[in-house]
């Protein structure tokens, strides 16, 4: 999950930053050239903002959003449709309702590269990174519960005291995916607010005493 979710995560804005450096610099294609063969519109397409929604959909994702409802891959797209299911923030069409969002954006982005409006494709950036935080929050308050010994219905009930050496298998596994989860989102939390980030860090830390010690 941490290479998932904070690498790879991480990866998807890279690539939509490199999309509009390529749009600005008039070669919306680069990425897509031949080794050597120089600038130009090798193959005609946003290559770098292609490449940013292949990071976050993944190749074992369907090729429809319908579709990959159910055969929702392994990367960040199953992420928001797991978290969907969770939270009950499923869109009316089927799809999480963060997956349909960032799909729009994604479209409507890489029609404005291809019509060389670089500045407005720019500034989907943002609207896209918020709705890809919105899983990881969700992720970590989910793992959160499950991880928290006074959860009665989590995993850790019975762990309080023990730390991730001694705690049953159960318990560490959601101890860690909170873990996870929580790093991902703790330096946008950190832009809001220091003490709430060190809060979250210091209650879900894997190296903690007891799971969620807060």
């Amino acid at each position: 999950k941490g290479a998932n979710y904070q690498a790879v995560w991480m990866y998807v804005l890279h690539e939509l930053e490199d999309a509009i450096g390529d749009c600005k610099a008039g070669d919306i294609s680069k990425n897509d050239c031949a080794p050597g063969g120089g600038a130009g519109l090798c193959g005609n397409a946003p290559h770098a903002w292609d490449e940013g929604w292949a990071f976050y959909a993944g190749s074992r994702c369907a090729a429809t959003a319908a579709g990959a409802v159910v055969d929702d891959g392994t990367l960040i797209w199953e992420l928001a449709e797991k978290r969907g299911d969770d939270f009950g923030t499923d869109d009316a069409t089927g799809p999480s309702s963060v997956n349909v969002r960032i799909l729009a954006e994604f479209i409507k982005g890489r029609d404005l590269i291809i019509d060389a409006k670089c500045a407005e494709a720019e500034s989907l950036i943002e609207p896209i990174r918020v709705q890809m935080t919105v899983p990881l929050v969700q992720g970590t308050i989910k793992y959160a519960y499950k991880a928290n010994p006074a959860s009665a219905g989590g995993d850790c009930a019975a762990d309080a005291g023990m730390n991730a050496l001694t705690a049953s298998d159960d318990c560490v596994k959601s101890w860690a995916e909170a873990w996870a989860f929580a790093a991902a989102v703790l330096p946008q939390v950190a832009e809001c607010d220091w003490g709430v980030a060190e809060k979250i860090r210091y209650s879900l830390d894997i190296e903690a005493a007891t799971p969620v010690q807060w």
